[in-house]
């Protein structure tokens, strides 16, 4: 319904998008006025709302009685094109993608608008990684008379709510429902009603239920809560909101969910985007604790846990201890001999502990208890500042010792480079712990967020912290030799790994790339272990050119969801070793 033109604002010199009203052949003059008046009604609507994640309007020139709208020119692709170029999207970067649009959203209910046209074509993910919302052509604005007529649906069919259909009261809540099917078609491949024909999307639409998604992994529970036929169940955009925070937390690094009340930080909602050059670095808090105890007792259903975060995305070797084959932790890097496990009888690795636990700043309000919450000055992510990236990805493949002892996990890399990295690390700014957590400060440089109770150990290059009771276990491994394509070495360590029948009913839910430091991959999986399914998640990240980290975190199945909001504190809090 109309052309976009690059061109030029010969009088403040930049480059701006117009966009052409182009009527087809065909229509009658009073279609013809309906379509300017929509257009018309566009501009007024974009107008309405300054918001980074809506794309901005500058002027509108009449000409011959059509409009032509000059915009801001956005350089990107839009959603239902990078659908189409690489087919369903991972969940992570789905969330990342559906805050944006949902802050748009809410800066257009919040000015008394309805978008009503939210669909993969009408979202703009920008070459910088900002998420735009366009075309407000059908958009509602308080006061205006209707450009449409009776009996006529405008929108998508895929896309649009079911109360638009049937005739009912028309809200926010139709929005939430577009941006449901928009993300449901992203993480999917195609939307939750997908039918051959318009007429057949309608019919389903009134009648069935949305099929059910088979990719979205942590998203099932939003798309499930924004697609409920009645509005008046339908999730909210707060909550809506928080369930993307905790899934995007992996793409962006930790850094942009939920925060807790704190002093220290501005009470204020985190953008949904934010320029890398401004991104916020995580303050270090310093203090003196209890160092970590060598510990001994290992539940037998982690054995294959361990064994999986001890396996990093590198090219490794192995060395047998009593017989078999003992799981390492180990950060991308080229093959070098691994460190010999420990034995048997020694599971804690070095005798004596070493490490200090840090305390978070004074002045800083405890959290509630219960579900960890952090509140991060920016969010958009850890820091992009620091080079090299690490890989704990799940070895599990190592199988556990006999007696149901998990083989102690060993780096396969060796100790830290003396050189220096070229490049800040990040340090987590305007963190807040909960209460029952703390700053935990390795020997060797690398600080991470921790629950104070946690079992501390060592298990040659890799630090381990074990809940005492509960199934959590969180692994940190770190090599010198970090590898230049972590998603290519986690996959080759899939396949040697599952070939071997290192973990029982294996299942792999993800390997992608992750927004984290400078290189960063993702491997989560599920397996079968003594006591119950597992989850686990192994992030191996480059942290500079000779230094990679490992982050491996692992919960029952049962329990995977409910500690998202754990991992994102985690991950959100690292520091590596400033070397």
């Amino acid at each position: 319904m109309g052309m976009v033109w690059l061109a030029t604002d010969e009088s403040l010199k930049r480059d701006v998008a117009v966009k052409e009203v182009v009527p087809p052949a065909g229509l009658t003059t009073e279609e013809r006025d309906e379509m300017y008046a929509r257009s018309m009604r566009e501009a007024r609507a974009i107008a309405r709302v300054s918001h980074p994640n809506v794309v901005r309007i500058f002027d509108v020139v009449n000409v011959d009685g059509r409009p032509w709208i000059v915009m801001e020119r956005l350089t990107g692709r839009s959603l239902a094109a990078v659908m189409a170029e690489e087919g369903p999207l991972a969940p992570e970067r789905v969330a990342d993608i559906g805050l944006g649009v949902l802050a748009a959203l809410r800066a257009a209910h919040n000015a008394g608008m309805l978008h009503r046209d939210v669909k993969p074509a009408n979202v703009m993910v920008g070459d910088d990684g900002r998420v735009v919302l366009t075309d407000f052509g059908l958009a509602t604005l308080p006061g205006d008379p209707a450009v449409t007529r009776t009996g006529f649906i405008l929108g998508s069919p895929s896309y649009i709510a079911p109360e638009r259909v049937d005739g009912g009261d028309v809200g926010p809540a139709a929005d939430l429902w577009s941006l449901g099917a928009t993300l449901y078609a992203a993480v999917e491949g195609q939307g939750p009603y997908h039918r051959p024909n318009a007429m057949a999307t309608l019919a389903a639409l009134a009648t069935e239920e949305p099929t059910p998604p088979r990719l979205a992994g942590p998203l099932k529970p939003l798309l499930s809560g924004l697609l409920r036929k009645d509005p008046s169940v339908r999730m909210k955009a707060a909550e809506a909101e928080q369930t993307l925070l905790r899934v995007a937390v992996g793409r962006r690094g930790g850094a942009a969910f939920p925060g807790v009340r704190a002093k220290t930080v501005p009470a204020q909602r985190q953008p949904a985007y934010v320029p890398r050059s401004k991104r916020a670095e995580l303050a270090d808090a310093a203090a003196n604790e209890p160092t970590p105890q060598q510990g001994t007792d290992r539940p037998a259903d982690q054995g294959q846990a361990a064994a999986a975060v001890a396996g990093a995305a590198i090219t490794s070797s192995e060395t047998p201890a009593s017989g078999k084959r003992e799981a390492r932790a180990t950060v991308p890097g080229p093959a070098e001999p691994a460190a010999a496990p420990a034995a048997a009888g020694d599971r804690g690795g070095s005798g004596t502990g070493s490490g200090e636990a840090v305390s978070a700043a004074d002045g800083v309000a405890p959290a509630r208890p219960g579900r960890v919450r952090l509140a991060a000055l920016v969010a958009a992510g850890l820091a992009v500042l620091v080079v090299g990236a690490v890989f704990l990805l799940p070895r599990l493949g190592d199988k556990p010792r006999e007696q149901g002892a998990p083989a102690a996990p060993s780096t396969s890399a060796a100790g830290p480079s003396a050189a220096p990295s070229p490049s800040a690390s990040p340090s987590p700014a305007a963190l807040v712990l909960p209460a029952g957590w703390h700053m935990y400060k390795d020997r060797t440089g690398f600080s991470v967020a921790v629950p104070k109770n946690w079992r501390v150990t060592r298990e040659g290059s890799i630090v381990r912290f074990k809940e005492p009771s509960g199934g959590r276990l969180l692994l940190v491994d770190q090599s010198d030799f970090p590898k230049k394509d972590p998603v290519a070495d986690w996959k080759r360590q899939e396949a040697r790994r599952v070939a071997a029948g290192d973990w029982n009913d294996y299942r792999r839910v993800r390997i992608e790339k992750v927004d984290y430091f400078l290189a960063c991959a993702d491997w989560e999986f599920t397996y079968q272990g003594r006591g119950g399914r597992n989850h686990v998640i192994n992030r191996g990240f480059v942290t500079g050119p000779k230094q990679a980290h490992a982050i491996y975190w692992s919960t029952p199945e049962s329990k995977w969801q409910d500690n998202l909001d754990e991992f994102a504190l985690i991950t959100a809090s690292f520091i590596p070793n400033p070397k």
